[in-house]
């Protein structure tokens, strides 16, 4: 945890496997997207990050860990795509030769859907890595438990991400959040199979870690 300026608490999470350091940053303090499994949705939200203090969180878990950051991901608390202009100028900065010189393939924004935003980023040709936090595979399964569904549902995400210019080293990324009876059957496995076929994409599929709420971690043969 972090202590932002104005007395806000932000999260930041370093991660080391073999040679890779991998750091995920937030870019909000809250959410206001309401995903009913994540922790950071039951603070509400309370005010976006400045590019400044998005950067900050890099600075000060580079002065902390020894290993060199090999990859930035947002994927913190709060909706990168909320907060757009902020992100994009931190993440143009952490690519920047005279920032971090990250190559683009070593950023990962994330959005839990937000399609006008993803539409935007697609017509900017915005060169780093993009992830969907889409978690379920039917409009309803969906709405239940990411609200914003209602308004950007699967199919107009799915329809817009086939524009994105995918290559071997920049491929859409569609994370999986598993929950126990909820998003986890054998049709939803299929669902989420053909998805990633059609956008020639990676697919992350992520256990559920407790938090104490209505959700939880399905079984080892399950996952």
């Amino acid at each position: 945890l972090f202590k932002t300026l104005d007395g806000d608490f932000i999260e930041s999470v370093s991660m080391i496997d073999k040679n890779l350091h991998s750091v995920c940053i937030s870019s909000q303090v809250g959410c206001n997207v309401d995903c009913k499994f994540c922790a950071t949705g039951i603070m509400g939200f309370k005010r976006n990050l400045t590019c400044g203090e998005i950067i900050d969180q890099i600075i000060e878990i580079s002065l902390l860990r020894e290993e060199p950051i090999t990859n930035i991901v947002y994927m913190g608390m709060g909706e990168p795509f909320l907060n757009y202009k902020e992100v994009i100028k931190s993440a143009d900065m952490l690519h920047s030769p005279h920032g971090m010189n990250l190559g683009r393939n070593r950023i990962t924004i994330s959005t839990s859907g937000i399609l006008p935003k993803i539409k935007r980023y697609i017509d900017e040709n915005r060169p780093y890595k993009l992830a969907i936090s889409l978690n379920a595979t039917d409009d309803q399964t969906r709405e239940n438990i990411i609200p914003i569904n209602k308004k950007w549902n699967i199919k107009m995400i799915l329809d817009e991400l086939e524009r994105y210019p995918s290559d071997k080293k920049n491929m859409v990324m569609l994370e999986y959040v598993l929950l126990k009876g909820i998003n986890d059957s054998e049709e939803d496995a299929k669902r989420l199979s053909s998805f990633g076929n059609k956008l020639k994409c990676k697919i992350n599929v992520i256990p559920f870690n407790d938090i104490g709420n209505e959700y939880s971690r399905p079984d080892e043969n399950t996952i």
